[in-house]
């Protein structure tokens, strides 16, 4: 059996609804940017942490640009990073000397980060992390 709500309660069960809808897209908004922020942080961490882990396979004596490279891509197909460039200067590591140093690029366009259609992250730009570490003896 259903009660009858008083002319009171019917009004304060429509200011529920009316507030609702307006605090609900904001409340939305906010949750959608904390999932775009973490996710751009995730992509930085998966960015310096590709940089390193390439560095460090090629300061060992025999490590080769080759082994950066695939070091790094690892790292970033593990870190579901998407559309990331892996570049090393000087571009072969296996020659340089004990105690030079190099340095691993890895830059990945915002564009490609999103999870969510974002109209706050800027278009064509480009987040970029270096590493630089020197060769080690044998």
């Amino acid at each position: 059996m259903k009660k009858n709500l008083s002319p009171r309660a019917n009004r304060r069960r429509a200011a529920a609804i009316v507030e609702f809808a307006i605090v609900a897209p904001l409340l939305f908004l906010l949750a959608l940017g904390l999932v775009e922020y973490a996710r751009i942080e995730m992509v930085v961490q998966g960015m310096s942490a590709a940089a390193q882990e390439g560095c460090r396979a090629g300061i060992v004596p025999g490590g080769t640009s080759a082994d950066v490279l695939s070091h790094a891509d690892d790292v970033l197909r593990d870190g579901l990073v998407t559309g990331a460039s892996v570049t090393v200067n000087p571009l072969e590591v296996a020659t340089l000397k004990e105690g030079q140093s190099f340095t691993v690029t890895v830059q990945v366009p915002v564009d490609g980060i999103s999870w969510v259609p974002s109209p706050l992250l800027p278009k064509g730009k480009t987040l970029t992390t270096r590493c630089t570490m020197r060769r080690e003896s044998k």
